[in-house]
């Protein structure tokens, strides 16, 4: 019977642990890349005893589980086939060109901003579930920074395991964290009453009615940019196809993937009226920019949406009034739509939303869309009625 290990088999080399194991016969001693401190030591002794129960299983690949180890010609095996987590992060975005252009340039980014520097060199085998937690765990910013850093980096591990390099996803033990759901905060239609107006004075003409159909047709922003005359208004009908959008300059599908029939409100129907004499013959885009600048020339079509928020913040600031952002013109929208006793299902196609999706998000509206009739039955059943302020009192048929 052969010597046991004192040690565990593990022990230090300079700035890694160097381990030790029998497998098909043969002595392996591969390292790995942590500094021997006593947790380190303690962690490569439980990690040598999870290796040798594989190998008694036969469920243990040495090529897999270190590409780099020299000793792999021993056993048949090369180390070029191994892959580091860079490799496999340029083929995973690559995988993702159905994605929106602004979607996949965000994954990249958080990539190179976070993945690679972690572990961009490393072979993806060598990466384990507490070195993510590690890195994870430390990050700082916000939950949904948390959230935003974890999702591509899970997705090119799970490629990984896909492909058999890894057994197991590190991320695996690392929870997406829940977020709080950001109220709609629409303007009111008195805000609406300045706003426009000031808008006209400060930018214009075409401003204010670009905005007045952003305000009465409830449009994503990138969906408004994207309309075309030829494609999607039909004004003798009073109706739009909105199938498109437009993101940073890049023509996407809507964001829920789902064309669908906008009915003109009489106050959008104006705002495209007055819009079609000034680029309805040319039959292209609907709205074009009136100013030049970064690019752009007066007269092409806008490229994104932010131009449009800086003159809306502008118009707020000189009105003094509570910030929020132009895209709120579609809660705003939304907001009028409940409160004048439209049906859910309707106001949720014309937005673009799943019923249930819109009935979560403003369903602080719905109550009071059908102006108290549905209370009123109810009140009247159990013999009350409500007066002034909201305050119940007993009506004179339940005397």
């Amino acid at each position: 019977m052969g010597r046991r290990s004192t040690t565990g088999g593990v022990k230090p080399a300079g700035n890694r642990i160097e381990l030790y194991f029998r497998y098909k016969g043969e002595r392996c001693r591969p390292t790995v890349d942590r500094a021997p401190t006593e947790p380190n030591l303690r962690w490569a002794k439980k990690y040598v005893a999870d290796i040798l129960e594989r190998i008694r299983h036969g469920r243990f690949d040495l090529a897999k589980e270190f590409p780099t180890y020299k000793g792999l010609a021993r056993f048949g095996a090369s180390p070029a086939a191994a892959k580091t987590f860079r490799e496999y992060g340029e083929i995973w975005l690559g995988t993702k060109g159905k994605l929106s252009p602004s979607t996949r340039a965000g994954y990249e980014r958080v990539l190179k901003a976070h993945w690679y520097p972690w572990f961009g060199d490393r072979h993806i085998v060598t990466v384990r579930p507490s070195e993510v937690a590690g890195k994870m765990g430390g990050l700082p910013g916000s939950r949904k920074t948390h959230n935003n850093v974890l999702d591509p980096g899970r997705q090119v591990f799970e490629l990984a395991r896909g492909d058999g390099a890894i057994q197991a996803n590190p991320c695996d033990g690392i929870a997406f964290l829940d977020l709080p759901e950001p109220e709609p905060d629409p303007y009111t239609l008195d805000e609406v009453g300045l706003i426009l107006p000031k808008m006209r004075e400060r930018w214009g003409d075409e401003m204010h009615d670009y905005f007045e159909a952003a305000f009465f047709g409830g449009m994503r922003p990138s969906e408004q940019i994207e309309q075309r005359w030829d494609k999607d208004v039909d004004l003798r009908a009073r109706e739009s196809r909105v199938q498109r959008a437009r993101v940073e300059a890049t023509v996407k599908d809507t964001k829920t993937y789902y064309n669908r029939t906008l009915e003109h409100h009489s106050r959008y129907h104006a705002a495209l009226e007055r819009q079609f004499s000034r680029t309805g013959l040319a039959g292209g885009y609907v709205w074009l920019s009136p100013f030049s600048g970064n690019g752009r020339k007066a007269g092409a079509p806008w490229l994104d949406e932010h131009r449009q928020g800086e003159m809306f913040r502008a118009v707020i600031r000189l009105l003094k009034m509570r910030p929020r952002p132009a895209k709120n013109t579609r809660h705003t929208y939304a907001t009028i739509l409940l409160m004048a006793g439209c049906k859910p299902t309707w106001c949720a196609s014309q937005l673009g939303h799943s019923t249930s999706m819109f009935e979560k998000r403003y369903a602080r509206w719905i109550p009071g869309a059908d102006g108290g009739a549905e209370l009123a039955k109810a009140e009247v059943f159990t013999g009350q009625s409500t007066g002034q302020n909201g305050v119940s009192r007993r009506s004179k048929a339940g005397k």
